[in-house]
């Protein structure tokens, strides 16, 4: 109930509700300390907490419009005890389906009507959070992108593999809370963040990030999130075309690869794609949210319809997003059980081609490496382009690449896109 239990500190026997993961978010609790003070000097020990918040909840809503927007009864009582774990049995989750919703609220005495009508209180923190557009930073910090794009490309010139590292931290920051940077959150004596979780152990690029956000505060302190400087450097590096020697490897595609969109390249050397600009940057950051969210790449392919359905993305964005692995490498252990022990007897997973597999026990010599890189896209690791859905037709793919040939829907999507080149 409204019983001011969110504003209790945590202690060392009792981690209270602000501390549970849906409320480390919350913001304002300056607010209500700053009245309370004065409330104190005028009345101590009168006003309660609760009556505190609620009315300062319905003011702050209300002075754009000059009168109070609903009545506030007055009266309550401060609650003294305050659960972390009781916050985490009864808040909504915004990844809840209507079901589990109307559950949650029904447990409270509200109806559907009243589901509905709270929902829009959502509205006004959703509007100032996604307000996405072309150079947002046109006024505030001019040279933004062209700072993010400079410094990118002069570090993926040098090392050709930052592409594929930036895009893969890209996606796995995207497919948690959405793009809020909170991959790039460290870990806390009494929080293990996102980073640490046991799929991010691997992602690489975050020194070009730190270098961007370094040059980015000199230029315009406190204006570019982390989140918009990640999705930049992820596209400029993609974008880039790189010359090792007398060769030249071009990091460009006719397909291009958004998080839930496709379009035809008309030419290298240029954006590949179109980022709009104004995320926030996220203050939440937990391992356990990456472990549940983020898709296994032993997955098989229902496993990775729910996972990215969850997502509001399709059968089309799955098989396109899949794509991104055209470049970069990744370790022996995604491969060896497929080499060694597909089924626990010692065996080869037949669906993988027999000579690929021979040449994988070149690089791959044991189940317990663990250290040792092979190419994820065969002989064009280091190009963005097509030849990732040939090879995935020839089966020299990951697990989850494999399986996106046992659908009907999704094998004829990786037919179409292998003829695009």
């Amino acid at each position: 109930g409204c019983d001011a239990s969110v504003l209790i500190r945590s202690t060392a026997n009792s981690k209270a509700e602000k501390d549970a993961p849906p409320n480390l978010s919350l913001e304002g609790f300056e607010v209500i300390d700053e009245i309370k003070t004065e409330l104190e000097k005028k009345c101590a020990g009168k006003v309660s907490c609760a009556d505190t918040l609620a009315l300062a909840a319905r003011d702050a809503v209300s002075f754009q419009f000059r009168k109070p927007m609903w009545e506030v009864l007055t009266g309550r009582r401060d609650g003294k005890v305050s659960r972390a774990s009781e916050a985490l049995a009864n808040l909504p989750s915004p990844f809840s389906n209507f079901s589990t919703l109307i559950r949650s609220f029904k447990s409270k005495g509200l109806t559907v009507h009243d589901l509905v009508v709270l929902s829009v209180l959502a509205v006004v923190g959703v509007c100032q959070a996604g307000d996405l557009r072309k150079n947002f930073y046109r006024n505030s910090c001019p040279s933004a992108e062209a700072i993010v794009k400079k410094i990118t490309q002069r570090l993926v010139a040098r090392n050709p593999s930052l592409p594929a590292d930036l895009l893969r931290l890209h996606f796995h920051d995207c497919f948690v809370r959405g793009c809020d940077a909170s991959v790039l959150i460290r870990s806390t004596a009494n929080s293990k963040a996102e980073k640490d979780a046991p799929p991010n152990l691997s992602l690489e690029g975050f020194e070009v990030i730190d270098e961007i956000k370094t040059e980015l505060e000199k230029r315009c302190a406190g204006t570019v999130s982390c989140a918009d400087t990640l999705a930049l450097a992820a596209r400029d590096a993609v974008s880039f075309q790189v010359n090792i020697g007398n060769k030249t490897f071009l990091i460009s595609t006719k397909l291009m690869i958004m998080h839930v969109m496709i379009a035809i390249l008309l030419q290298f050397q240029k954006p590949m794609w179109e980022v709009l600009t104004g995320r926030r940057d996220g203050k939440v950051s937990l391992a356990s949210e990456a472990l549940a969210n983020l898709p296994s790449p032993f997955s098989n392919f229902s496993t990775l319809l729910r996972n990215f359905q969850r997502k509001g993305l399709t059968v089309h964005d799955l098989v396109v997003l899949s794509g991104a692995h055209t470049i970069g490498d990744g370790h022996c252990n995604l491969f060896s059980n497929r080499l060694y022990n597909f089924t626990g007897k010692g065996d080869q997973d037949p669906s993988l081609d027999s000579t690929y597999a021979a040449f994988l026990k070149t690089k791959c010599r044991s189940l317990s490496d663990t250290t040792t890189k092979v190419d994820m896209d065969p002989g064009s690791a280091n190009n963005f382009d097509a030849s990732y859905f040939c090879n995935l037709k020839h089966k020299k793919s990951l697990q989850s690449d494999a399986a996106l040939l046992t659908d009907r829907t999704s094998n004829k999507i990786v037919g179409e896109l292998q003829k695009i080149n």
